[in-house]
């Protein structure tokens, strides 16, 4: 049966809470480069996870030394499945050691949990410089058992 709108934001709002709450306190990275302006603090997928079309959550730390005002990531650099950091704005910019997450449904993609994958960065400092950077980082699986459930698939 179809969830009503209310009831799927509730359901989005506990995942984003559960997501939250596995992010590390301290900046632990999964990547990071020495010139990256970016450093990956967590990349999990979010059940229930529908092969072909996962869910993905990426949070990331600036680690660079200007604040950025627009960033957005591709895991699979060739499609169209941007991950797209929608609170990084010229208003709210994500300044040197504040980090952001978001999260997307990237259809026509599959992956394995704890398997390395690329990630492009595209993104701009605030005074209009643009930066691109790939960095290769595991992706985790929160499984349905953490949430009071089951288990998911180790394969999407």
């Amino acid at each position: 049966m179809p969830l009503g709108p209310r009831r799927q934001l509730v359901v989005g709002l506990v995942l984003i809470g559960v997501f939250l709450a596995c992010l590390p306190l301290s900046a632990s990275f999964l990547a990071s480069g020495p010139n990256s302006p970016v450093g990956v603090l967590s990349f999990q997928s979010v059940p229930p996870s529908t092969p072909g079309a996962p869910t993905i959550a990426l949070s990331v730390e600036n680690v660079g030394s200007h604040p950025i005002v627009q960033l957005s990531a591709y895991v699979d650099r060739w499609s169209q499945n941007q991950i797209s950091f929608r609170y990084v704005t010229e208003e709210l910019p994500l300044v040197p050691g504040a980090s952001t997450a978001a999260q997307a449904t990237l259809t026509g993609w599959n992956f394995t949990c704890g398997a390395t994958y690329p990630i492009a960065f595209d993104g701009e400092y605030s005074g209009g410089e643009g930066f691109s950077v790939v960095l290769n980082a595991a992706i985790s699986c929160i499984t349905v058992a953490a949430l009071g459930g089951g288990s998911i698939p180790t394969e999407i």
